[in-house]
């Protein structure tokens, strides 16, 4: 009898101790590994702290485009948790020209300095952004005028930015710009090269 109730415990120990063993050492068991997904990680984000732009523009209007160029720079002064989007205080120069030879010849000269706003939402591929812009426009429409003009502008306009390579960004943008007078509403299509930093 004494022989049946040792064995009888021996077993029920034999049970009991592999269990307490686990519970009490839990680094033995394994782990299940926990990857974040990729589009909450900040190095699969928005990487520009700023940029600096520049390019080729065309503004479609009755007769004849006005061909012209710009060159921007942005800051950024806010980016969230997950780098998806962040906010850029923006600083754009444009030059705009249309000439026409009629029975007189007609020279458009336009320039235009504007800062603001820019919302950026995307990844460290591609960039869509959103601006509002304001400053003012020198322009003169005809060479009857002896000096330019100078009067407010603002814009509304989007575009993209798209990796090529490193650091260097093919950008697309359009632009909405509204000024005093009808001859300063325009729509400018843009394109260029970006470089962050």
């Amino acid at each position: 009898m004494r022989l049946f109730k040792c064995l009888f415990v021996s077993v029920l120990f034999s049970f009991i101790v592999p269990h307490v063993t686990y519970a009490q050492t839990p680094t033995g068991a394994p782990r299940a590994a926990v990857v974040p997904p990729a589009t909450t990680s900040p190095n699969n984000g928005l990487q520009q702290a700023g940029t600096f732009a520049f390019g080729y523009s065309v503004v479609p209007q009755d007769g004849q485009d006005a061909i012209g160029w710009f060159i921007a720079g942005s800051g950024r002064v806010y980016r969230n948790a997950t780098a998806i989007m962040s906010l850029h205080v923006v600083a754009q120069l444009t030059g705009e020209y249309d000439d026409r030879r009629t029975e007189q010849v007609v020279e458009n000269r336009r320039y235009a300095f504007v800062n603001g706003l820019r919302l950026c939402v995307g990844n460290r591929r591609v960039a869509f952004f959103g601006n509002g812009l304001v400053g003012v426009v020198s322009a003169r429409h005809s060479v009857e005028e002896s000096r330019f003009i100078n009067e407010f502008t603002w814009e509304l306009g989007g575009g993209m930015d798209l990796l090529l390579t490193g650091r260097t960004y093919a950008r697309f943008q359009v632009d909405y710009r509204l000024g005093d007078t009808d001859k300063d509403r325009r729509v400018a299509i843009m394109s260029g090269l970006t470089i962050g930093f």
